[in-house]
């Protein structure tokens, strides 16, 4: 099932937007809440987000309603996902093809 296979924590092993020092974590809990942390550079420059909230499940996107976030203009918004899980691995994009970002993360131990 879906919605089963996506719960847990997963750690970030690439990010087409951050070139160095990359971490980030992102957990979906089983009550429908999820928070997300990433920090790395691009180009030279420190980015650091966080921002924690609700998360809708579709058959091929996940939605994050965003509650709490250090980007206050990300507050109240819903951002569509598209995913994939393969193995250990949940690949998310911001749209199916042609996309500008890709994350990867691995699962970890919840």
């Amino acid at each position: 099932m879906i919605s089963k296979s996506i719960i847990g924590k997963w750690n970030l092993i690439k990010h087409s937007q951050l070139d160095e020092d990359i971490s980030g974590i992102i957990c979906y809990f089983p009550d429908g809440k999820m928070e997300l942390s990433i920090q790395g550079k691009a180009n030279g420059l420190f980015i650091s987000l966080h921002y924690s909230g609700e998360y809708i499940l579709s058959s091929n996107c996940i939605i994050h309603e965003i509650k709490n976030s250090t980007k206050t203009d990300d507050i109240e918004t819903k951002q569509k996902r598209y995913f994939q899980i393969d193995k250990d691995q949940l690949i998310l994009t911001d749209l199916p093809e042609d996309f500008t970002f890709m994350a990867t993360w691995k699962r970890m131990e919840f």
